[in-house]
């Protein structure tokens, strides 16, 4: 979806979802994780995981070994902040 209706949570619940992964439109500025509570007005809650580069984020990886640890540790660098307090990097 681009956007999302304050009652995506509530809908999604209804058909059994208990988490869902977002991208645009769905997540708030506040947002400086890699997942959040997303809540519906009727009190409805999903977990939501953000996608922070959107759904293809890593859908090309370099042939070249040396280019695609050059990748990962700059997504190291730049998404660490995203991820809970003591979580392991690879």
């Amino acid at each position: 979806m681009f956007g999302h209706i304050a009652q995506m949570p509530q809908t999604l619940s209804q058909a059994g979802f208990g988490h869902t992964a977002v991208w645009r439109g769905g997540v708030p500025a506040a947002v400086d994780r890699h997942a959040f509570w997303c809540d519906a007005p009727d009190g409805s809650r999903l977990r939501a995981e953000y996608l922070l580069e959107g759904y293809g984020n890593r859908s090309v990886l370099p042939d070249d070994g040396k280019e695609l640890v050059t990748m990962l540790d700059r997504c190291v660098d730049t998404y660490s902040s995203f991820l809970p307090e003591g979580a392991p990097i690879l």
